[in-house]
């Protein structure tokens, strides 16, 4: 609105020409409405003079961009609690802002609300409005969770297991039981089994729950294949051993120091074992190596030959010992136990026993060293009949 005067003439009317085409003339006062930001201009001429047009110009703002406002909210926690929030987020147009809701509050946040559709109002300074609504849904158990995990028992039969749970949602305090009865958050020293764990809201009521299951290895146990010594005295024994359960891998601790899983090259005697897996759980297996109860032993009888020349000598052996039953390589070929009907001369047998360990002997048959012979030698009786002077000698040698 412009208003103009004379101090010449103070009943002078005037005429007001503006830069919009408005002209408004014998007046003394000239409104342009409904503007939109811009420079405005006006020329005023006093009607009936020759007087020179006095200009004027006027700037028309607006804010930088127009009053908006969106609107966040939280949901009741839980059934029945009517604590819902509703929060008026606005911008542009010229602050300070008013706030209008729809159950009658004023400020920009609004609590404790049930379950609804609230719409808000908002006025900027220059009386500009704008309008949004927020729902408050209804508070729901299903927003209350828990779940679990376990640390499995180590060894089998012990009991140090853990379960742990952790809960969202709700609002709390939260208590806690558990199916062997604890009421902890998180449970310890626990056998393997199913635990189940309910959670309860203290403050809404809800409940959750949930299950986990505490596992165990299977039992840690071992058996040992033994091979026993073959021969008396030797290292040819081993041990063969086979672990099963626990928690692989395994580590071994002989009572020779040997850290392998199996040993050989053992003499007769007393082992034993330490397995230990992964998880510390141990076993102690033990063994015995054992051979025959004494060394193999061969001894003999020769019976020579009784004429120069004949094939009556024998060799009469005893084997003792070692792992029956034995058998007989002679230097002859004979694979029996004693040879017979053999003539002078030097035979050798080898004695194997059913674990193949070997003893050998040599024997020698002799025989005269000459064949048995006989001379006769004669005298002549006398001539004389009727004396018996004749005679006859033998002379035998050899044999």
């Amino acid at each position: 609105t412009v208003s103009a005067s004379s101090n010449a003439n103070p009943a002078a009317l005037f005429t007001f020409t503006w830069n919009t085409g408005q002209v408004d003339a014998g007046v003394t006062t000239s409104t342009l409405s409904n503007l939109t930001a811009g420079v405005y201009t006006v020329s005023v001429t006093i009607d009936g003079t020759v007087c020179l047009a006095v200009e004027q110009s006027v700037t028309v703002t607006e804010p930088a961009s127009p009053v908006a406002v969106s609107a966040t909210s939280t949901d009741e926690t839980g059934p029945g609690l009517n604590n819902g929030t509703a929060t008026a987020n606005p911008s542009g147009g010229t602050p300070p802002y008013t706030y209008a809701w729809s159950n009658g509050e004023t400020t920009q946040e609004i609590t404790g609300l049930a379950p609804n559709d609230y719409t808000v109002t908002v006025t900027d300074a220059n009386g500009c409005q704008v309008q949004t609504m927020v729902t408050i849904n209804e508070g729901s158990c299903q927003n209350l969770t828990i779940t679990t995990s376990a640390t499995n028992v180590s060894c089998n039969g012990f009991s140090d297991g853990t379960a742990s749970s952790n809960t969202t949602g709700g609002v709390g305090p939260f208590t806690y039981l558990w199916s062997n009865g604890a009421t902890t958050e998180n449970i310890t020293g626990l056998v393997a089994g199913s635990y189940t764990v309910t959670v309860s809201d203290g403050t809404t009521g809800c409940t959750a729950q949930s299950t986990i299951v505490v596992s165990e290895p299977s039992v840690l146990s071992g058996g040992i294949a033994v091979n026993n010594v073959l021969c008396f005295g030797d290292n040819s024994g081993s041990l063969n051993l086979t672990v099963s359960g626990g928690t692989f891998p395994y580590t071994f601790a002989w009572s020779t120091g040997a850290t392998t899983e199996d040993i050989v090259d053992l003499v007769a005697g007393d082992y034993s074992v330490v397995v230990t897996d992964t998880n510390g759980c141990t076993i102690t297996v033990n063994a015995t190596v054992t051979q025959p109860v004494k060394a193999l032993e061969l001894s003999g009888t020769e019976v020579d030959v009784l004429c120069n020349g004949e094939d009556t000598g024998s060799v009469d052996i005893t084997v003792d010992g070692g792992t029956p039953p034995y058998t007989y390589a002679w230097s002859n070929g004979a694979t029996t136990e004693d040879i017979e009907d053999v003539s002078a001369g030097n035979y050798s047998v080898i004695v194997t026993d059913a674990n193949g360990c070997t003893i050998s002997a040599n024997y020698t048959i002799t025989e005269p060293d000459n064949a048995l012979s006989v001379n006769i030698t004669r005298v002549d009786a006398t001539t004389a009949q009727g004396c018996l002077n004749g005679e006859a000698t033998a002379t035998v040698t050899g044999g």
